[in-house]
């Protein structure tokens, strides 16, 4: 599963271009996406979304709602959820570097 964070993204003030450059990027190596989605700015929305996620599938990947912004609970609501190994890391489309996000 791919799932984006953002308010923004829902009314599509903002496109949502990460979970489709994940797809290009991620079907020739042979992982298949199966569901993308948009989750709102609200822990309790991304909570619920993290768990049904996990539940139809062992890798999901959370672009958005990631940063510094009072609005962005991605990080620590994914933190407190049990059983759940994070690997924080930033992803420059259009390369094929990946670097380690500073917690």
């Amino acid at each position: 599963d791919i799932s984006a964070v953002g308010t923004e993204l829902l009314p599509g003030e903002v496109h949502e271009t990460n979970g489709t450059w994940l797809g290009k990027v991620l079907a020739p190596a042979g992982t298949a996406v199966r569901r993308r989605i948009i989750v709102g700015d609200d822990a309790g929305a991304i909570r619920n979304a993290v768990d049904e996620a996990l539940s139809r599938t062992g890798i999901v990947i959370w672009t958005g709602g990631l940063g510094p912004r009072r609005d962005d609970f991605t990080r620590p609501v994914v933190a407190d959820l049990p059983g759940i190994q994070q690997d924080p890391r930033s992803i420059h489309p259009g390369t094929s570097r990946t670097w380690p996000v500073a917690r």
